[in-house]
């Protein structure tokens, strides 16, 4: 698959998602959205007794990761790691892994290594995150100008606010929105939070 159709993938996965679980508001409770699709989300902490059984440890040198364990998906990460934007940013990069089936029997790290922009599973687990957190026509309708802004209205961390922001740009500057019906949805489920912040 190429890097566009891995893309695609992700992006429009992250959609449907957000049409599924009818999420209507800015920012995206993906904590919510993992308990309505039955993937349990617990820290290292409360998590060590699973992590130590299973013989996960060596994951936890990384801010999250998710497993399957007895046909049930989990996502462990760590509390401590700030600032709060990147817990959730975290959460939804591990729920793009389960959502886009890249989770087998192993457990899957987010790999933050030097090879991590090279895996295609790693890249479609971030386009899926940063899509799921900060749907693009969302933020152009709310006519977001600048990573402050982006920061507030999504809670992502400033870094990743930053990096959606060109992305967003760059989408304005090539007329690039509305062309797939899934995107069209979730302008719809958003229309009222839109109206309502304009």
């Amino acid at each position: 698959m190429d890097y566009y159709e891995c893309y695609k993938k992700a992006r429009d996965r992250a959609w449907q998602i957000l049409i599924r679980y009818r999420v209507s508001a800015l920012p995206v409770d993906v904590f919510r959205i993992c308990e309505a699709s039955g993937v349990n989300v617990i820290t290292y902490e409360s998590g060590r007794e699973l992590i130590t059984r299973f013989n996960l440890e060596r994951h936890t040198e990384n801010d999250g990761f998710s497993a399957k364990i007895n046909g049930r998906y989990i996502i462990f990460y760590d509390s401590c790691i700030q600032p709060p934007g990147r817990v959730r940013f975290t959460v939804a990069h591990e729920m793009g892994h389960i959502a886009l089936r890249h989770i087998a029997g192993n457990a899957t790290a987010w790999n933050r290594g030097e090879n991590a922009t090279n895996d295609p599973q790693e890249m479609q687990a971030n386009v899926f995150a940063a899509r799921l957190l900060a749907p693009a026509c969302v933020l152009m309708e709310l006519n977001i100008q600048n990573a402050d802004e982006l920061q507030a209205a999504t809670g992502l961390s400033y870094t990743a606010a930053k990096i959606r922001l060109e992305r967003l740009n760059a989408l304005r500057e090539r007329g690039k929105f509305y062309l797939s019906p899934l995107e069209r949805q979730v302008y719809k489920n958003f229309e009222n939070y839109i109206n309502n912040i304009r």
